[in-house]
């Protein structure tokens, strides 16, 4: 499964339960602004980029809390700033994730949206996928889940689907589904 660092894509970046607070990078030094309960907050940091020293990553997010709501907005691209090979603003990538908390269940929802594709050093690799010719240059993904809490336990599902097209306009769909079991130790402690 492909993975977007910076100067790499992450077809199935929704896979992970959408936590609103955790939808920042956190390569490259990166850290969320997340909000305590009742607050909003937008944070926006440029860092260079892991692949090479002439790579740029950018990015913006807004967050939301409040009460049992949880929402965040991203965008992120990434830029050969020294004009290589893959040149100009890449990996344009805007997310929304949210979670509720209704108490009995948490439930959590995401959607991705990602086009000009381009991996590795000067984003000069192209990110292929079996079943679809030629280079993957666009994404959509969405993501569902719940958990569910039972005393010191707690049981979650998630479903994933990505639509991945080419230049072509040819596209596959990638699909995923889910189930995790853990048990609290303590309040920071769980397996």
């Amino acid at each position: 499964q492909p993975t977007r660092g910076l100067g790499s894509v992450r077809p199935t970046a929704c896979a992970a339960r959408a936590r609103a607070r955790s939808m920042w990078p956190r390569s490259a030094g990166l850290k969320p602004a997340s909000p305590p309960a009742g607050r909003q907050a937008v944070s926006t940091r440029p860092a260079a980029g892991s692949a090479t020293a002439g790579d740029r990553y950018q990015g913006l997010k807004a967050t939301y809390a409040q009460g049992p709501l949880n929402v965040a907005l991203s965008y992120e691209q990434s830029k050969d700033k020294d004009g290589g090979a893959g040149g100009g603003n890449v990996n344009k990538i805007a997310s929304l994730g949210a979670n509720y908390d209704f108490g009995v269940a948490r439930v959590f929802a995401g959607y991705q949206q990602g086009k000009d594709l381009a991996i590795g050093p000067g984003f000069s690799g192209t990110l292929t996928i079996p079943g679809l010719a030629g280079a993957v240059t666009k994404l959509k993904a969405f993501t569902v889940g719940a958990s569910v809490p039972f005393g010191a336990f707690t049981v979650g599902a998630n479903y994933t689907k990505s639509k991945l097209e080419n230049a072509a306009g040819a596209d596959t769909d990638l699909a995923k589904a889910g189930l995790v079991a853990t048990y609290s130790l303590s309040k920071t402690t769980t397996v």
